[in-house]
């Protein structure tokens, strides 16, 4: 589950990132930023939204108090 935000939006404060990039399934790329210490996955970048950062739900350090905007990958989820 991500959060999509604008990227004027996301301020690291502290430590340093690796990036993994690679074409999604739509052919444009998508870069996947991980904590450079632990790894722990912390947002994508997307060619398809350039202006947004996908935001992984769980790295918050208080509770947004978000609710579900939309879904997407439904036509392949299982029933």
């Amino acid at each position: 589950m991500v959060v999509m935000i604008p990227k004027s939006n996301l301020n690291i404060v502290k430590g340093s990132l690796k990036r993994y990039s690679k074409d999604a399934d739509s052919t444009k790329s998508v870069t996947r930023c991980f904590c450079e210490n632990c790894g722990t996955p912390l947002y994508s970048e997307l060619e398809l939204y350039p202006s947004l950062y996908a935001v992984k739900s769980g790295v918050w350090d208080q509770d947004p108090k978000l609710e579900p905007g939309s879904a997407v990958w439904t036509s392949s989820a299982p029933e």
